[in-house]
């Protein structure tokens, strides 16, 4: 996958403004490698505070590294593309912008997407971690999160 993908997964940015995280060529990779570094210091400090720990180290750093895949794109088309309109980049410090020519789709779908398009497996914790990344943040995840129901209710900590 990444030798597929390979000039645009190390040149994507992470988002599409410079007033949030690693708009910049590169800033995809950037971002990644500092949720990876932070999410096993994370699990660590919940481990040692008391905290249960029901997924390996290895299912944390596949869904840190991969939570944000959808960024790059489909696999074919990038998802960020360069901002043309210079009032926008002036005014609103948007250096990219979403391209037209994709499907709209959540990140973190379009994430396990390109997973399964490459045919690489995905545990069901990896997939919740990298579904959910964004927590209560995103109004999708609120079935995850808020529920009556005890037996629905979130049963791994790797959220």
């Amino acid at each position: 996958m990444i030798s597929y993908i390979g000039d645009e997964y190390v040149m994507a940015p992470a988002s599409s403004k410079t007033w949030y995280h690693s708009a910049f060529p590169g800033g995809y990779v950037d971002h990644v490698n500092r949720v990876v570094e932070y999410a096993v210091k994370q699990m660590r400090l919940y481990k040692e505070m008391g905290g249960e720990i029901d997924f390996t180290e290895e299912e944390l750093v596949f869904a840190a590294l991969f939570h944000d895949l959808g960024k790059l794109g489909d696999g074919d088309q990038p998802n960020y593309i360069t901002q043309t309109d210079k009032w926008r980049q002036d005014k609103l410090s948007e250096m990219y912008t979403y391209n037209p020519n994709l499907d709209f789709m959540l990140i973190p779908d379009r994430s396990l997407f390109i997973l399964q398009k490459f045919g690489i497996p995905v545990s069901q914790k990896e997939w919740l971690g990298i579904r959910l990344h964004d927590g209560v943040f995103d109004k999708a995840n609120e079935a995850y999160f808020f529920s009556n129901v005890e037996s629905s209710r979130q049963k791994t900590s790797i959220i």
